[in-house]
């Protein structure tokens, strides 16, 4: 009986054995499966460096950055690249990094608000108003976002408010607001009155002063407004804006047209061709076709599209306490990221400890718009527009 007992422990003891062989072998697999660096450049200029393997999915790089901010509201955010033609891209969480990426070196991606939320001001973490806040300083530098002298003024001042502290003479000598670059085109007067109102803000702590910051900058008319080149029936450029409201049909600063997410039925592409279905009062359909310059192109401003029409829509419904059954299909990827920010937000869960607020550029540093390829492809497409 004892010797039966030992013989089954000894069989027990080899099937481990293996088991374990099994499990090494695997694991010798592992750390031999390609990997390759991402540089990831983040809101701040600060950059971060992970490698990811050729088998790993966006969502895998997203979600070490957003670990690496410390953020549970992910859903408005997203990593761009610039492909092979120099065309900025959203990367698609659903697929891997390294299809994305082929053919691109070094593999640098630019971390951003891809969804721009409605209200700013209603969203739970202070740090994620922080990031929404260095955004929007990014559309004000590079020109995206184009401001009235006053308007401007002022958020400089909240911006340095919320960086520097209250205005100290002894700390702020005379030129201390050119040493920091908040305009595309900033003016020695303006700085002038920009110090004048950092003086009224004294005893404003950042986070209240990004509070304002945000309240005022959402009711622009360019707030959060993604810019397509395409053409219209009559080849003249138009720009379609993809915003928290629906779709901008621009031609040059006038906007045309505004067809809201609501009355926007369907959305799909043909070719270079770009349609958008949209009700009118009546609920009668019109669709209106725009051209795009290529296929890819084309294909992608309609990728773009329906996430954005999926975000709100479903935001829109959960706000609302509404989930109507074929919500999945709009778009799985963000309906998951929604539902877990839904999750956060009725649960009043505040994870986030203490941060550091990064340095505002000053001067033209090596991650400037002069000097950085993301920054000047972006900015020389909006001042084409704007400018």
């Amino acid at each position: 009986m004892e010797r039966g007992v030992g013989e089954e422990a000894e069989r027990e003891w080899e099937r481990h054995s293996r088991g374990d062989a099994g499990k090494r072998r695997m694991g010798c697999c592992a750390r031999r499966a390609k990997t390759f660096h991402c540089t990831v450049v983040l809101l701040d200029e600060t950059e971060i460096t992970e490698d990811v393997q050729a088998v790993s999915k966006g969502d895998v790089l997203l979600e070490r950055v957003f670990s690496h901010l410390n953020l549970i509201e992910k859903a408005y955010f997203g990593l761009r690249f610039l492909n092979k033609a120099g065309e900025s891209r959203w990367l698609d969480p659903l697929q891997k990094v390294s299809t994305q990426l082929k053919g691109l070196s070094p593999f640098t991606l630019y971390f951003g608000v891809k969804f721009y939320a409605s209200d700013p001001c209603r969203l739970l973490e202070e740090i994620t108003r922080y990031q929404f806040v260095l955004q929007l300083k990014q559309d004000i530098l590079q020109g995206r976002l184009p401001l009235a002298d006053d308007l401007a003024s002022e958020l400089f001042a909240l911006s340095l408010q919320a960086e520097l502290g209250d205005f100290d003479p002894r700390k702020h000598h005379e030129q201390y607001v050119s040493e920091f670059r908040f305009l595309p085109d900033q003016s020695p007067s303006l700085e002038k009155k920009v110090e004048q109102i950092h003086k009224t803000l004294v005893g404003r702590v950042p986070s209240t002063v990004e509070m304002s910051f945000l309240e005022r900058v959402r009711w622009l008319d360019m707030y959060g407004v993604d810019l397509h080149p395409v053409l219209g029936d009559d080849h003249v450029e138009y720009f379609l804006g993809l915003t928290p409201s629906g779709v901008l049909v621009m031609k040059g600063k006038t906007i045309l047209n505004h067809y809201f997410w609501p009355r926007i039925s369907k959305v799909f592409f043909k070719g270079k061709s770009f349609m958008i279905r949209v009700k009118d009062k009546t609920n009668e359909e019109t669709t209106y076709v725009f051209l795009a310059s290529s296929r890819e192109a084309c294909e992608y401003l309609w990728k773009c599209c329906v996430e954005h029409h999926a975000f709100f829509r479903i935001y829109s419904w959960l706000e609302h306490g509404l989930l109507p059954e074929d919500a999945l299909r709009l778009h799985f990827f963000v309906f998951s990221l929604l539902i877990s920010l839904e999750w956060a937000h009725s649960c009043f869960l505040v994870f986030n400890e203490s941060f550091e607020r990064g340095a505002s550029s000053r001067g033209m540093g090596t991650k400037s718009i002069a000097l950085t390829s993301y920054y000047r492809f972006t900015y020389l497409m909006w001042k084409r527009q704007f400018l």
